[in-house]
């Protein structure tokens, strides 16, 4: 008789374990395509709200790519990594213009959507069509580095090859293939985490070489992640009786296309108290106060940000490139988490 096989167990494992999330009550695959985009680099517990109240507003593909892009942007606020949403959006516009609305069904098609790479395009092709077609993320990198007990760095790329690999024998021996791709994203986000993996409950457990050798808290092994690195800002907020100043992102780096207060960023600390004594001599008829400090993190960066709250009597007087807006309404704007921050401590 043969044994069963680890794809069995942990596609059984899956159908009697697996987290209710609303992204798995669905296979429209315009659905499963927002959630993977939200779910990079995202918890799980922060994406849901998120991911109701875009579909709620973008119900589908036309919708989205209908959609004006600040609208978009704003559903995205706070979110963070918002090249995201300008991806997410310029792809259902590809998609209504190049394929009558419709999400293709063939891999080679998926890759030309924008923002779309390996990853999404088969977590979309097999949780949506249930082709097989293999995903590899950093969850089940993590499931086959220990599974196999491999030992080369995981950003290597004889590790990347090793893994796209094995993907691909299990989701092709695997039925159906939704489940397996799913089940292997899931073993690594519960059990088979990052930290004090929870052998006991795995259902790779047998067969698996790292838990066999007492390796699973040395695998995957890593390259060394960069340095936090600490920047000094100082955020001008300038504002009237019922209005405030606002400028908005360029279409690169951070916050792309959000709105924000103006900030100038220092050298130092000591530059930086140095930067915020200048402020009261650099605008004329203004009323200056230092508001509390703020500590803002964003990707490898930890940002020491201290706000200056510059009341002025006449908005001519603040000559940035920027616009000025009722504070009523610049709630409702595409702002970055940082202006929203600021503006709850100005309210």
């Amino acid at each position: 008789m043969m044994s069963e096989q680890p794809w069995d167990r942990l596609c059984r494992w899956y159908q009697q374990s697996h987290r209710n999330l609303p992204w798995r009550n669905t296979s429209d695959p315009y659905a499963i395509w927002v959630s993977e985009i939200m779910l990079q680099q995202t918890q799980v517990k922060t994406v849901i709200p998120y991911y109701e109240r875009f579909l709620l507003s973008f119900p589908t593909i036309k919708a989205l790519a209908d959609a004006d892009i600040d609208s978009v942007r704003s559903h995205w606020s706070g979110l963070g990594y918002y090249s995201r949403a300008s991806h997410l959006h310029r792809g259902a516009r590809y998609l209504v213009e190049r394929c009558d609305g419709q999400f293709p069904r063939d891999l080679k098609t998926c890759l030309k959507i924008p923002g779309i790479g390996p990853y999404t395009a088969g977590a979309i092709l097999s949780i949506a069509f249930d082709q097989a077609v293999p995903i590899v993320d950093g969850n089940v990198q993590r499931v086959f580095s220990r599974y196999f007990a491999f030992h080369p760095p995981s950003q290597a790329a004889r590790a990347k090859s090793f893994f796209w690999d094995k993907a691909t024998q299990w989701v092709s021996k695997s039925q159906p293939p939704r489940i397996l791709n799913q089940a292997l994203m899931e073993l690594g986000a519960t059990l088979c985490t990052r930290h004090n993996p929870d052998c006991d409950r795995c259902p790779l457990r047998v067969g698996c070489q790292a838990c066999k050798r007492g390796l699973q808290n040395h695998l995957p092994i890593k390259t060394n992640r960069p340095s936090t690195q600490k920047l000094w800002w100082l955020s001008s907020v300038f504002c009237t009786k019922d209005s405030v100043f606002l400028r908005q992102n360029d279409r690169s780096g951070w916050w792309q296309g959000l709105w924000d207060f103006p900030h100038e960023e220092a050298s130092s600390q000591i530059a930086l108290e140095k930067a915020i004594q200048s402020v009261h001599s650099r605008i004329a008829n203004a009323y200056c106060l230092e508001l509390p400090a703020i500590r803002h993190t964003v990707t490898r960066y930890s940002l020491q940000v201290r706000p200056v709250l510059c009341v002025v009597r006449n908005k001519t007087s603040v000559r940035l490139e920027g616009a000025w807006h009722k504070r009523r309404d610049a709630e409702t704007l595409p702002l970055s988490s940082l202006a929203k921050k600021i503006l709850v401590m100005i309210e």
